[in-house]
């Protein structure tokens, strides 16, 4: 069984998007050890993808590489990447599309989703079907 967090604001800083990181790679590190950040174009992810990883990092992850922090293996994966076959257990949803999460919820590997987004960009019914539980600053 999946269980979904999110954190929704008006606007994602970047110290929100380290924290939403932090929290992941902790999720991640207590399961497979293995985390993957989805995003809806890699091609485009850049702006807010710099604000949470260093330059040498994100070129490999945009490269298809995968990066390794606090013993947590990290890949990055897209709309047109996510594949509902593959194994990922621990997902980084940042500024994910309606057809970004379908894929994700299609995918029955999944043990955690942490969801970064902008209040407008994400439904309330989508957030009930799956019992979202709202992050709060603080974790």
């Amino acid at each position: 069984m999946k269980t979904t967090y999110s954190y929704l604001r008006d606007s994602l800083e970047a110290k929100e998007l380290k924290a939403g990181l932090e929290f992941s790679l902790g999720l991640a590190a207590e399961g497979s050890k293995k985390l993957t950040i989805a995003v809806n174009s890699i091609s485009s992810c850049e702006q807010f993808m710099s604000e949470i990883f260093e330059s040498p990092e994100l070129n490999k992850l945009r490269a298809n590489q995968i990066i390794n922090k606090k013993g947590v293996s990290i890949q990055l994966e897209s709309t047109q990447t996510i594949q509902s076959y593959n194994t990922y257990e621990t997902i980084l949803a940042i500024h994910a599309s309606p057809s970004l999460l379908a894929k994700i919820d299609s995918n029955k590997s999944v043990s955690a989703l942490i969801l970064l987004a902008e209040d407008r960009d994400v439904s309330e019914e989508w957030l009930a079907s799956v019992e979202a539980k709202a992050l709060s600053p603080k974790e």
